[in-house]
């Protein structure tokens, strides 16, 4: 009687894991002749690594991803979401990031396993796949991603670049505004000190003099002399100065 109940037992399980495998075997089959399954994983990804460049990298940031201390209870009958202005905060700027950019028109070109870190070489060397794009993906080390910005959230993704700020209403600032900062302003300030002496750079023209007011151009000093000092430049003698520069000589083509 009990050597019966164990053949039975095991034609069960014989037959329970062949069915298994066959509905695995299916769903391996259905996964490769869809290749949008694997796109959307691509895209995923390479989303989540583009908003990184753009998300702050500080512990318990409202301006990053994978917030903590959202959520209070840890069984189902008290778990819940816990109201705060950084739930608030966050969830604004999911907001911002999911909607400011046209994800769904992500483009990428993935590039070789050796640009990526050299103790995965051999890993992302071997890794395999049915889908060509996606085992491309899988081996790949770096990728360039190109993301454009939805219609309508040009400002606001400008003013957030240039701030790390989400504007929530109203008109985003704009240059001469006191909540605006323009970064050509913030670039203009000098970086470091000044090293060494000039080097004079020649352009080539066709033209053989810029003269001022000559088509109505009126500027403070014609070209092509200079106003600097000679003595800030490498080589000064080949400066060109206007008490070098003889206008009744020369003649406008």
């Amino acid at each position: 009687m009990f050597k019966a109940i164990i053949d039975a037992y095991e034609v069960a399980l014989f037959e329970y894991n062949n069915m298994v495998s066959e509905e695995k075997n299916k769903a391996v089959a259905i996964k490769d002749s869809n290749p949008n399954f694997y796109r959307k994983i691509e895209n995923t990804i390479l989303r989540k690594n583009c908003i990184s460049y753009m998300a702050d990298r500080a512990v318990n940031s409202t301006h990053g991803y994978g917030l903590s201390g959202l959520t209070q209870g840890s069984a189902f009958t008290d778990y819940e979401t816990k109201l705060s202005k950084d739930l608030d905060k966050y969830t604004a700027f999911v907001k911002f990031m999911e909607q400011a950019f046209e994800w769904e028109n992500l483009s990428y070109y993935l590039y070789p396993y050796y640009w990526g870190n050299k103790e995965n070489w051999e890993m992302l060397y071997q890794s395999e796949n049915t889908d060509p794009l996606f085992g491309a993906f899988l081996q790949s080390g770096m990728a360039r991603v190109v993301a454009t910005v939805r219609p309508g959230f040009e400002d606001a993704v400008q003013f957030y670049m240039a701030t790390g700020k989400i504007w929530n209403g109203g008109e985003v600032p704009v240059i001469g505004d006191e909540l605006y900062l323009s970064i050509v302003d913030e670039m203009k300030q000098p970086k470091g000190v000044k090293q060494g002496k000039a080097w004079i750079t020649r352009l080539p023209t066709t033209l053989n003099i810029l003269q001022a007011e000559s088509i109505g151009l009126k500027v403070a000093h014609a070209l092509p002399f200079t106003t600097e000092n000679p003595d800030d430049f490498e080589i000064p003698g080949e400066v060109i100065t206007e008490d070098k520069f003889n206008f009744e000589k020369m003649i406008v083509f």
